[in-house]
């Protein structure tokens, strides 16, 4: 088992040492189209949410001041700019 340890690591050296992985030789394959659009530029947006829970709770030591089941309903919105 060391002994192969030593073996693939003494390749892995011996490859990368000379450069014979070297991935900036390869050419591509397949030329990509331009691009339709670019994403430079500023940008102003938003977003809007809702969301709902409810929880039923049950005190050893008596009612509580909310209730048995508590609702929550919820709203966000906020914005980005950038």
């Amino acid at each position: 088992m060391r002994s192969g340890v030593r073996f693939w690591g003494a390749t892995t050296i011996a490859l990368v040492a000379s450069g014979a992985a070297d991935s900036a030789d390869l050419v591509p394959a397949v030329q990509l189209p331009p691009a339709l659009w670019n994403w430079s530029g500023g940008y102003i947006g938003g977003h809007v949410g809702v969301g709902y829970g409810q929880k039923s709770f049950s005190n050893p030591y008596g009612p509580s001041v909310y209730g048995v089941v508590v609702d929550t309903p919820v709203f966000l919105a906020g914005g980005q700019i950038g």
